[in-house]
């Protein structure tokens, strides 16, 4: 991926201009994972923020039976990680196929959003969104069987 596409993904992904898009791409690193690398472990300090071009990002999380949950999936478009202060990571981010991000340090990314306010504002949108993902997903979890739930998740895919 060349510079001025992610640029333009940037522009795209916080709805800015190709000025602001370049800040953005000038703090971040292109870092390509294969599938089932495992990005952080449930435990860890939280650092950085992974912005997602291609592939997806699974977070999950241990339950008290043992077994491996699905707290959240991330494809392109989103972003996970540590926001807006490094903290302890509460899941495994495990990569479901070959996953190509944007990495940046929140700190940097903090500082970007206090000097750019455009920026602050499709991140706002982004999150927006993420949020009103997790509520779908919640309240499948809730009034759906588990058969109900697969099949939303393929339609959601789709």
């Amino acid at each position: 991926m060349t510079t001025s596409d992610r640029i333009a993904a940037l522009a795209a992904f916080f709805s800015c201009s190709p000025e602001e898009a370049a800040k953005v791409d000038a703090a971040t690193r292109l870092v390509h994972y294969r599938h089932k690398d495992i990005l952080a472990h449930q435990g860890d300090l939280g650092a950085k923020l992974w912005i997602v071009l291609e592939g997806r990002a699974q977070l999950q999380i241990i339950g008290m039976d043992g077994q491996t949950k699905l707290l959240a999936a991330h494809g392109p478009g989103e972003l996970f990680g540590a926001f807006p202060h490094e903290r302890i990571v509460i899941s495994d981010i495990v990569m479901q196929n070959r996953l190509l991000v944007l990495e940046i340090p929140t700190a940097k990314m903090t500082t970007l959003l206090q000097e750019d306010a455009r920026l602050g504002s499709g991140l706002s949108r982004i999150l927006g969104r993420q949020y009103n993902a997790v509520l779908d997903r919640m309240a499948a979890r809730i009034t759906m069987t588990a058969n109900g739930r697969v099949y939303a998740e393929l339609l959601h895919e789709v």
